[in-house]
């Protein structure tokens, strides 16, 4: 048993200071019995009841994520109760990121630097506080860390199978965040002579196989509303957000979601229709508004990377305890300054190593690409707090080690066959 502890003791100490960390929080901030349940919240509960009772797809959550929040009912939980079972899951995907993490940051520095970087992702607060709201965000980010994590251990070993398990990580993320497709079919393209070169290879069932389900999502859709796409979600969120505030700002007004008569309309409407209308939308902006629509954009971005975590700042003092407000405020604070430092070292060194590493080292230029993309898709929404911008944190640490603490010469090239 000691022999193990000693093997594995840096993996318990962040599994262990993970838990106490979390358990701080939830005493102090009275995380698990707040009542809100947000809008986000509630379609990710009606996607998983969806698929779990009606066995269809929702239009906006896709079914691999609904699949995930609705487990509790597998073992006969209420509706209420699966709301609050979000945080055994959410605190799993959240460890485990952490423990991804560490063993990426193992190929680049000594195992106690790579221990304490990644203790610096335990605290990152607008994550921790996600993990008791049924969102998305460290689901995502576990699947994110995990294909590069296999991407890692295919650079250094090249092998196909590798590459392989982590496309496919890749394109099932798109079945989490539909936002991820692009980034998701970018890599495909990336890899694309090594794929076709490896079409007869056994390790490509991994692909075929997260290729099949996002055909069964797409059906789901096209078979329930006409349209063979992974998610509605996209035409909305820009025509409620991005589009709206472009309109609003050639008004002079400032956009309020809870009088937005453009949000009415397009919930009004059939799926099919809000594509073609945000689409239709958009193309008249970039002809009429172009001005008002790029000004919106980068409103957006600034927005998404200087704001706090909504998850807290919607917090109550259910308890009437006397340190709530000051530890609301300050832990409010401290997620909001994650957000803006991370982002802003993250977009410039993401710059920096994106075309410094492409060649001698693709694997940090793949890095960069992410936070890079996962900063300007923000742009197409806003007023969610952190909530775009958490799934970079974890990946500015690795680049920044990689930039400050790593002096090797080593590369992460396949090897010459």
């Amino acid at each position: 048993m000691k022999s193990l502890f000693l093997k594995y003791k840096f993996e318990i100490l962040i599994v262990l200071i993970g838990f106490l960390w979390i358990e701080f929080l939830n005493f102090i901030l009275q995380l698990d019995i707040q009542n809100r349940i947000s809008p986000d919240a509630e379609s990710y509960f009606e996607s998983a009841y969806d698929l779990y009772f009606l066995h269809k797809g929702h239009q906006y959550r896709p079914v691999f994520l609904a699949l995930i929040h609705g487990i509790p009912f597998l073992f006969g939980c209420s509706n209420l109760e699966v709301f609050k079972a979000c945080y055994p899951i959410n605190f799993l995907f959240w460890i485990g990121t952490g423990l991804l993490l560490f063993k990426i940051l193992c190929n680049i520095l000594t195992l106690k630097k790579s221990f304490y970087i990644s203790l610096i992702s335990i605290f990152f607060i607008g994550s921790a506080i996600c993990i008791f709201n049924l969102y998305s965000e460290n689901i995502y980010l576990f699947f994110i860390v995990l294909g590069f994590y296999f991407l890692q251990k295919y650079y250094v070993n090249s092998k196909f199978l590798f590459l392989s398990i982590s496309l496919s990580i890749f394109i099932i993320s798109m079945l989490i965040k539909p936002g991820a497709k692009l980034f998701a079919i970018f890599l495909v393209l990336f890899f694309v002579k090594e794929i076709l070169k490896n079409y007869n290879n056994k390790a490509i069932i991994f692909l075929y196989g997260s290729f099949f389900l996002v055909l069964i999502q797409c059906g789901l859709l096209k078979k329930q509303y006409g349209d063979f796409t992974i998610s509605y979600i996209d035409s909305v969120t820009y025509y409620n957000y991005l589009g709206s505030k472009a309109v609003c700002l050639s008004q002079g007004k400032k956009l309020n979601q809870l009088d937005n008569p453009r949000m009415d309309y397009i919930f009004s409407i059939s799926n099919t229709e809000t594509k073609k209308i945000a689409f239709d939308d958009l193309i008249n902006q970039i002809s009429n508004n172009k001005f008002y629509l790029f000004y919106a954009y980068l409103s957006d971005v600034y927005d998404n990377s200087t704001a706090g975590n909504t998850a807290l700042d919607y917090t109550i003092n259910i308890n009437n305890t006397g340190y709530f407000k000051f530890s609301k405020i300050f832990f409010f604070t401290i997620s909001k300054f994650q957000n803006m430092f991370f982002t802003i070292i993250g977009f410039f060194l993401s710059i920096s190593m994106f075309f410094s590493s492409y060649k001698k080292e693709p694997y940090f230029s793949l890095i960069s690409f992410f936070v890079l993309y996962t900063i300007f898709l923000s742009g197409i929404s806003c007023s969610q707090g952190d909530r775009f911008h958490l799934p970079i944190l974890s990946f500015v640490l690795i680049l920044i080690a990689k930039k400050i603490f790593d002096k090797t010469k080593h590369s992460f090239e396949p090897l010459q066959k």
